[in-house]
This record gives structure tokens, C-alpha cells and sequence, in this order.
């Protein structure tokens, strides 16, 4: 069941309940469309206040708000279930404050301080955080959609728990390229992979009591083969994001393929076994199969570093 509430004493705020039950996510695509279907249709919509019975009623979208009263701090304020419509504001400090699973569209809070706030499970979209700063504060589940906000909120806000920092730094990716940021999309591509490694890692060998519970038997040995391809393609070209490992691992292909040439032909030669990489020459005294091998690496090398650069290219 959801009611939406029309707070009179602070017109900035539309406020929402859900059954404690129902996942966020879940109902976050029926929040919008229960709004537009009802401003459409001028049909009334359940209103609640607290601890009181639903009644009908009429919700008004408020917009163009700006808020006037002095900073909010020190008074542990609630603003849960909340759908802040075009709010403005500005220098302005906010502490203590609970914002969970509330809804920001077009918000604009440049400059502003936020310390010890709560923004567990929030929709953030089409904002301004420009400028804001943000101390000590819970993004776990946030999400954010086409909003101006520092980079730096990943790294002094990042959930603790390694799957939870994983999926908030690639939503900010996500973000970042929807604002077609590349510089902090390739920043938060490379938190994400490390929070991964991590999660991995601790799916595999940590003894706590909630990955061993979480993860065990099918779950568990998935998990080490998910944990070692991650490794192998880290060291082969850093999941798709180093053009030095890539560069790297060229270099240990043609140390091998000189090794293999000598094995043959009785003489090392590093510039050789590049040529041979890269098909300028060929192999007289060796098996044709080492040439078929040496073609498949030569594609395989191309593959990944076209693939790399179009990834890089794309984000800007």
C-alpha cells in the first residue's frame, strides 16, 4: 500500500508510505507512475498523517521551492519517505539529518554541508550536489541518476561492506557517463573493481560468520571461479581498464615467442620474436602449429586493445 502525504506546515514535502515489507526497488518505478496517473486523471489519492487512518485526498506537485529556514543541525530530523519536487538550496548545513528512501528530483543543493546523514536507499536524479560536501553520511543503495556531485563522495562515503561499495561506485559510473564525465567514470570504474576483488576475495577465504553463511557449497566454489577469472583478466589487461598491463602482457608474449624461436633456430632474438607476433615474419623450421598460435595471439593482442581504446573513446 502506498499513501502520499501533503505536509502543510513545510510545502516542500511530499511524503510517501510503503509497507515495511516491500522492497524500495521494487516499487520504485510505481511511485512516478502512481504521481503522472494521478495529476493526469485529477483522481484522488490516499493521504496519511501519522499514526492516523487514510483519507482521501488530492496532491498538488509543488515545485520552484527554495528553502528559507535557518540550517537544520543537532536535532536528529526526519525526512524519510520523502519526494522533494525542484527544491532549492543553498550554503546551507544539514546534520544529523535522516533522508532515507526519499526521492530528489531536481534538486539543487549547491555548496551545501551534509555531516552524519542518512541517504540509505534514495533516489537522487536531474540534481545539482555541486560543490557539497559530505562527512560521515550512508549512501548504501543510493541511487543516483544524471546529478552533478563530486567524486569525492566515493571516497569518503563509500559503504564499508565490499558488495555494497561495489554497486554504489557503479552507479556513480553510471551516473558520471550519463553527465558524460569520462575522467571520473574511469575514477569510479577502478574503486568498483577493487571493492569486487575484494567481495570475491572475502566470498573465498573469509571465516566471518556473514559470508559463511551467505555463501556456501555451489554458491562458494562459484564464487572461486568467479575470484580467479577476475584475477586472470586483471593481470592480462586490468578487466578491460590498463593499457599498461595490456602493454605488459604483449611484452611476455613475444619474450615467450623468442624462447620458442631459439628453441627451434638456436638464437634469441627479442626483435624477432615481435615480428612474429605481429606476422612480419614467419617461422621456417618450426610446425605450422606454432603459427596457427602465434596468429591466434596476434588477434587475441588486437581484440583486447581495440576493445580498450573503444571503451575509453566511448566515454568521452
Amino acid at each position: 500500500m502506498i499513501g502520499y502525504i501533503y505536509n502543510q506546515n513545510n510545502p516542500l514535502l511530499i511524503h510517501f508510505v510503503m509497507n515495511t515489507n516491500t522492497r524500495f526497488h521494487k516499487v520504485k518505478e510505481t511511485i512516478f507512475q502512481k504521481i503522472s496517473q494521478k495529476k493526469k486523471t485529477g483522481e484522488s489519492i490516499a493521504k496519511t498523517e501519522e499514526n492516523s487512518p487514510l483519507k482521501p485526498s488530492f496532491v498538488k506537485k509543488l515545485e520552484n521551492q527554495y528553502v528559507t529556514p535557518l540550517n537544520i543541525k543537532n536535532g536528529n530530523k526526519s525526512f524519510k519517505y520523502k519526494h522533494f519536487i525542484n527544491l532549492s538550496s543553498k550554503d546551507k548545513i544539514y546534520e544529523n539529518v535522516d533522508f532515507s528512501f526519499s526521492i530528489f528530483d531536481n534538486a539543487y543543493f549547491r555548496d551545501c554541508e551534509f555531516s552524519h546523514c542518512n541517504f540509505t536507499g534514495s533516489i537522487i536524479k536531474n540534481s545539482n550536489f555541486k560543490g557539497a560536501t559530505f562527512k560521515n553520511c550512508n549512501f548504501e543503495y543510493a541511487i543516483f541518476e544524471k546529478t552533478q556531485i563530486s567524486i569525492n563522495i566515493l571516497y569518503e562515503n563509500s559503504p564499508q561492506r565490499e558488495n555494497t561499495k561495489s554497486y554504489f561506485a557503479r552507479n556513480l559510473r553510471t551516473n558520471f557517463q550519463q553527465l558524460g564525465d569520462s575522467r571520473n567514470v574511469n575514477r569510479a570504474i577502478l574503486i568498483e573493481l577493487e571493492a569486487t576483488r575484494e567481495h570475491l576475495k572475502k566470498i573465498c577465504y573469509d571465516r566471518s560468520s556473514h559470508y559463511r553463511d551467505k555463501y556456501k557449497g555451489w554458491l562458494r566454489i562459484k564464487g572461486f571461479k568467479d575470484y580467479y577469472t577476475f584475477i586472470f583478466f586483471d593481470l592480462i589487461w586490468g578487466n578491460g581498464e590498463s593499457l599498461g598491463k595490456l602493454i605488459r602482457t604483449f611484452i611476455v608474449l613475444v619474450l615467450l615467442i623468442s624462447f620458442v624461436d631459439n628453441h627451434y633456430n638456436e638464437h634469441f632474438d627479442f626483435i624477432r620474436g615481435f615480428n612474429l607476433l605481429l606476422g612480419t615474419t614467419q617461422i621456417n623450421q618450426t610446425p605450422e602449429t606454432w603459427n596457427s598460435i602465434f596468429l591466434f595471439l596476434r588477434l587475441l593482442m588486437m581484440s583486447l586493445l581495440t576493445a580498450l581504446l573503444i571503451k575509453r573513446i566511448s566515454r568521452r
